[in-house]
């Protein structure tokens, strides 16, 4: 059982299973961006559930991804998981970054000086003017 796995064939297909592993959110990633796209800029219940989603999802998948690589652990050390992992969190970072540009295209993300003009003190007066006697 033990010599079977230490099989360099062996540790290849699983190299590769691990490595398709990684690339496999690019489907579910580009359809999400293809939903959050085709949704279109106003702001209505669809497009902030879709762009909510798309927030979330890749946040949560990059947190658990210590999670779902641990099945393809290998106790002896012979296989490196950085990459693959790295590449998965990439695709999802992907994903994420696609929901924040959506948000800017919606108008939602303070990014004109006028979004902050509530929190900027008001101007000092150049000039003082009162009313008197002639």
């Amino acid at each position: 059982g033990g010599a079977a796995k230490d099989h360099p064939e062996a540790l290849k297909q699983k190299e590769a299973k691990i490595w398709a592993f990684a690339q496999s959110p690019v489907k579910n990633v580009a359809m999400m961006s293809f939903m959050m796209w085709m949704s279109g800029n106003t702001v209505h219940i669809f497009s902030m559930m879709s762009t909510f989603t798309g927030l979330v999802q890749p946040l949560v998948a990059i947190a658990n991804s210590d999670q779902a690589f641990r099945r393809f652990a290998d106790p002896q050390g012979k296989i490196n998981l950085q990459g693959p992992r790295a590449l998965f969190c990439l695709i999802h970072l992907g994903g994420f970054l696609f929901a924040v540009w959506k948000l800017a295209t919606m108008g939602l993300l303070p990014t004109y000086v006028s979004d902050w003009v509530s929190s900027l003190p008001p101007p000092r007066p150049l000039q003082y003017s009162a009313g008197g006697e002639a």
